[in-house]
């Protein structure tokens, strides 16, 4: 004789398998999308990266670029040879920020400053000046500038080289 399982029970995992089907969709649904999710991040994340590897890059190779114009420009050679601000200094001196001004305009929107360390003189693009004129002058531009001492102390310390 086969015995008849209660009508409640049947019922019972009847609600039961209907209630199982949402929630197991529920959760796969939020397991794929959690992974969809991840894959987009890194691939946002390495796109990110990708770009910004290209753009230092960019960077990089202008800064070389730069480099390689200025350690080839004829006023900066006769500015490292001399010894003395004279005349023949500050004229050289003017040409070289011409000449800087010029390639700044046609190739590169750095701008770059060039210590001359025998001479404590400071040449960009847009000035020639001695250290403590170009010190007086971010001293106008700026209160949180250090002390002249400190700060030629800097100078002194970090670039010993001829030139930055």
């Amino acid at each position: 004789m086969i015995r008849n399982k209660s009508i409640l029970w049947n019922w019972g995992i009847s609600y039961l398998c209907l209630l199982l089907i949402p929630l197991s969709s529920i959760f796969i649904n939020y397991y794929s999308n959690e992974k969809s999710l991840k894959e987009e991040y890194i691939n946002a994340f390495e796109l990110t990266l990708s770009n910004l590897g290209n753009v230092i890059d960019a960077y990089v190779t202008d800064m070389k670029n730069y480099q390689n114009y200025i350690l080839d420009d004829d006023y900066f050679r006769l500015l490292r040879l001399n010894t003395v601000n004279d005349d023949n200094f500050t004229y050289n001196a003017y040409k070289f920020q011409q000449s800087l001004s010029l390639y700044n305009n046609a190739n590169s929107s750095m701008n770059c400053v060039v210590y001359h360390n025998n001479l404590e003189f400071i040449s960009s693009a847009q000035f020639s000046y001695t250290l403590k004129n170009y010190y007086e002058r971010l001293c106008f531009t700026s209160s949180q500038i250090p002390a002249y001492e400190e700060w030629h102390s800097f100078f002194a310390t970090k670039y010993d080289n001829d030139f930055l």
